[in-house]
């Protein structure tokens, strides 16, 4: 090798090294930036009443960490010392449960309509099947705010006010699922579904034995989508539940309701936090255990053989 390629090969090796460590400092930085609010929120969740009245803007406690705010949460009751608020214990169990209820009810049944109709548009043959899915396509161009008010309509007609169903029912019959299923399913080799033809396999039996097991990253993804539209929506919920008893509304009703009742309490933050913190972890479990599976399902969706 000539020196001269030697020496610009020397001084390109810090060039790299620096680019990269700036690469990587950057990530880092953003990262942190994107962490910060969850580490607030947990570290919030674990600091005292007191250290919320008399010190609000340090993120360390001076009197230790405590699991107080949970307490209160759930029990209600004080935390005792010279700060109590007396903070009335509220129905969370109850509102912890008719979330989940309505998300896991909700989530099941869109998968299998959305199942359902992707295997009708991708391996069925019929007439009219593209102009049909295009005709579907274009409901996606409609704002939901726009059929809030129908919506509402049909939950009054059908008695279902003020029950969990109203938040289960509205959605089902969402596109968006259909769709991305329907890409992930043409992906499916052919010869496979012919195999199972030739060996007598009717629909469902390839449906179930064929199609869904090698779907199964695509139904994580839309399973988590589906279930988070209904854990963490507050619009809706309010409508159909805001007026009624507190022991039927969700927990984002509730967490709203917390921020309201102890507007002005000092030292209420940390349970505010708390109740944050609470909401957050059904979400963040799910995807621990289907981080693999959703990674997966979102690389591979639309891709073909």
């Amino acid at each position: 090798m000539p020196r001269n390629s030697r020496l610009i090969s020397r001084q390109e090796k810090p060039r790299k090294v620096a680019k990269r460590l700036a690469v990587t400092l950057f990530f880092v930085l953003f990262c942190f930036v994107w962490f910060f609010p969850i580490l607030y929120i947990v570290n919030g969740s674990l600091k005292s009443s007191l250290d919320w009245a008399t010190n609000p803007r340090s993120f360390f406690p001076d009197f230790g960490y405590t699991l107080d705010n949970f307490k209160i949460l759930f029990v209600g009751g004080d935390q005792g010392g010279i700060y109590d608020y007396g903070l009335d214990a509220q129905p969370i169990t109850a509102w912890i449960l008719n979330s989940l209820f309505a998300s896991l009810a909700h989530t099941f049944l869109y998968l299998a309509f959305a199942i359902l109709a992707a295997y009708v548009f991708v391996f069925l043959d019929f007439k009219g099947k593209n102009a049909l899915f295009s005709l579907l396509l274009l409901s996606m161009a409609v704002p939901s705010v726009m059929l809030t008010t129908p919506q509402f309509e049909n939950i009054l007609r059908l008695g279902l006010s003020l029950n969990v169903w109203s938040l289960i029912l509205p959605g089902l019959g969402g596109i968006s699922g259909v769709y991305l299923l329907r890409q992930f399913f043409r992906g499916i080799p052919k010869a496979l579904i012919e195999s199972a033809k030739i060996d007598g396999a009717g629909h469902a039996k390839i449906l179930w034995k064929v199609v869904l097991p090698l779907a199964k990253s695509a139904l994580f993804v839309q399973g988590l989508f589906s279930f988070m539209s209904v854990w963490n929506d507050y619009a809706w919920a309010q409508i159909v539940l805001g007026y009624g008893d507190k022991d039927l509304w969700t927990l984002q009703l509730g967490l709203t309701y917390l921020v309201d009742v102890n507007k002005g309490q000092l030292g209420s933050t940390g349970v505010t936090l708390a109740a944050s913190l609470v909401s957050m972890l059904p979400v963040f479990i799910v995807y621990l255990f289907a981080e693999k599976n959703i990674v997966e399902g979102v690389a591979f969706t639309g891709m073909k053989n």
